[in-house]
């Protein structure tokens, strides 16, 4: 039997809330396309990536490990083609015509960085793993495809200080036919449209959409869309951190230095993010309609999801920078084979993008990848099953202190509104964020954070994590159990001498690390 077509949809930075299928609070859109997939297909609830930045999110997706197993827990360096065997890799070794069309920030070598005059064509090892290419960057400068398509972006990036600023937003004077999301989708139908009348082999498709990670932009016609939709301050925004670990303390500063932001300012990054969102959903109803069109769409394998969330607003926080919080870490994910899913069901069990792997590998009937950590989700996509599967876990940061209330004397001229030169919401990076976990069930979500206090939430009562309750004394058992399950999760990624005692601690900080900030800085 003819194995489906794969359509790996992947948005880059949009948080599970940002959808009506998920968030009928505030700041949602509503989706007239994405909706068609939890129709036929299976949405699940609780799906989490397993670090909440792009390389390692994507990495890790695509080889169906854990960050810790990887060994890819920042984004730089880039570039795991050649290095490993992934998903994409054993698709085109049983038979898939590969593709990637949009951003990748895993497979490649690093862009070129700020200098546009700089030519960039990917690496043979990438041109390995997939037969066609289209590439696409987000950031102030892109790739010579986007140039080509979307030739008014770069020169409007670059012409607008504001977007290199905390909380900048713009609204862009174009269409939403000529985004960079719409060129990205062009891009698909045309190769897409050139394999199926050429050939009856099937395609796998990594169609990985920029949007909507900033900078924020969108375009003037669905930035007015925006005024229709219910938009306001998250619920969590005035959230009371005395309680949090430092790190989120010294972050909310970060992010509000020299303010109050004008309110006018946030609710605009909102409604150009929500604006990103929407045109996203605009652009896959034309991707959903030509496979139709061309009678595709009963036999591909259709996955949406994201990298990872942006906070925008949500506890004066923006962005993801290693948070672990919902609006940061928690994605969107649907399924949908027509015929084969079950349509309009929903999946309470909390699940993890390193779980699609073994998953695709189940429905295509093939052996999954070489030490696969994830689980096969397929029985609760085929069968009406319950999974087997009672936590997640996300990972973030790296060994040694994180950042506290002390190191903002280390940041005495940031400002919010300043331009960022060396040290922007990256830098302090992910170094500073200390080893950080969070173990996620159905119904709590344990943070812990190297030497900084536990954040405990209830997700199933208070989704915008707005009361911590760690240190209530009847919470103790449920940060136990949650802690213990992450011990155990560690503990199957390394290796130890069988006779070997492992303290708590030292599980859950297994590779160490005792350099201060100030360490960290004086070597830059």
């Amino acid at each position: 039997m003819r194995r489906p077509n794969i359509l790996l949809i992947q948005t880059d930075q949009q948080k599970a809330s940002s959808l009506d299928l998920y968030n009928r609070d505030v700041n949602y859109i509503k989706t007239e396309h994405i909706s068609q997939l939890a129709e036929e297909g299976v949405v699940f609830d609780n799906t989490y990536c397993p670090y909440p930045l792009c390389v390692p999110s994507r990495t890790s997706m695509m080889c169906g490990q854990y960050p810790s197993t990887t060994g890819y827990i920042g984004n730089e360096p880039c570039g795991m083609a050649g290095k490993k065997m992934t998903l994409f890799d054993l698709l085109k070794s049983v038979g898939y015509r590969t593709m990637l069309v949009g951003k990748d920030h895993a497979y490649g070598l690093p862009r070129p960085g700020a200098n546009p005059a700089e030519k960039w064509t990917p690496p043979k090892e990438m041109k390995a793993v997939f037969d066609d290419i289209y590439t696409a960057w987000h950031g102030m400068f892109h790739s010579p495809d986007t140039n080509r398509d979307c030739p008014k972006l770069e020169p409007f990036l670059q012409a607008h200080d504001s977007l290199s600023q905390l909380w900048g937003a713009e609204v862009a004077p174009w269409s939403t036919d000529e985004t960079q999301t719409a060129a990205i989708c062009n891009a698909f139908i045309d190769l897409a449209g050139k394999h199926s009348r050429s050939s009856s082999q099937p395609f796998a498709c990594w169609l990985s959409i920029s949007d909507p990670h900033e900078p924020y932009q969108a375009p003037r016609d669905m930035y007015e869309r925006m005024e229709q939709e219910r938009i306001g301050f998250y619920p969590n925004r005035d959230s009371d951190f005395s309680n949090r670990a430092e790190y989120m303390q010294f972050f909310q500063w970060f992010f509000n230095a020299g303010g109050p932001i004008p309110e006018e300012d946030e609710l605009r990054l909102i409604k150009v993010y929500l604006a990103m969102c929407k045109n996203v959903d605009l652009q896959l109803g034309r991707v959903f309609d030509f496979l139709k069109k061309k009678g595709l769409w009963e036999d591909t394998l259709v996955i949406f999801t994201s990298d990872h969330g942006d906070l925008t607003g949500e506890h004066r926080l923006l962005q993801k920078f290693n948070c672990t919080y919902n609006g940061s870490a928690k994605v969107p994910l649907i399924v949908s084979w027509p015929g084969r899913t079950q349509g309009q069901k929903r999946v309470k069990t909390p699940v993890n993008l390193v779980d699609l792997p073994a998953t695709i590998c189940s429905l295509l009937g093939i052996d999954p990848l070489p030490d696969d950590q994830g689980m096969d989700l397929s029985p609760a996509l085929l069968r009406d099953r319950v999974l087997d599967k009672k936590y997640t876990v996300i990972e973030s940061g790296v060994p040694g202190p994180g950042l506290t209330c002390k190191d903002i004397q280390n940041f005495s001229t940031h400002k919010y509104n300043i331009i960022p030169k060396k040290r922007n919401a990256y830098d302090p990076p992910h170094r500073y964020a200390g080893r950080t976990y969070a173990v996620c069930s159905e119904r709590y979500k344990l943070i812990t954070r190297e030497g900084q206090c536990n954040e405990l939430y209830n997700v199933e009562q208070d989704p915008w994590e707005i009361e911590n309750l760690a240190q209530k004394p009847d919470m103790k058992e449920v940060v136990e159990e949650h802690l213990l399950y992450l011990v155990k999760h560690l503990t199957d990624q390394f290796v130890y001498p069988a006779d070997t005692k492992i303290a708590p601690q030292d599980a859950l900080y297994p590779l160490g690390g005792d350099k201060s900030w100030d360490e960290c800085a004086a070597e830059d």
